[in-house]
């Protein structure tokens, strides 16, 4: 496939996408999930991933320069520590199970 025609793909998917996981994360994040919108952000991100995928493709020459700005390197650098630092700081569950586990009581874990 020629660049011409990933661009004339690329471009739409990737607004249509991030359309898409805005709303979506929004509603989510006020806890609004009407119909199957939690379904569609989490299945549907694919469509995402793959539209930058494509869009950085066709793109990587412009993308590339962006990794000798000082400004950039430290706007990527932070999301990508912060990528990592939510998957490694516990959530609400995963601290929720290691409090039950180290109680001697079980029930008073699953009563709340």
């Amino acid at each position: 496939m020629d660049t011409a025609t990933l661009r004339r793909w690329a471009t739409p998917l990737t607004i249509g996408a991030f359309m898409l996981m805005s709303i979506t994360g929004i509603l989510m994040f006020f806890h609004i999930n009407p119909g199957i919108s939690k379904v569609a952000h989490e299945w549907l991100s694919w469509a995402m991933v793959i539209g930058v995928g494509l869009h950085l493709v066709t793109n990587w020459k412009m993308f590339a320069r962006y990794f000798s700005q000082k400004t950039a390197l430290g706007v990527i650098g932070f999301f990508a520590v912060l990528t990592v630092a939510s998957m490694l700081i516990p959530g609400e569950e995963e601290r929720r199970a290691a409090g039950c586990a180290s109680q001697q009581r079980a029930d008073e874990c699953t009563a709340g």
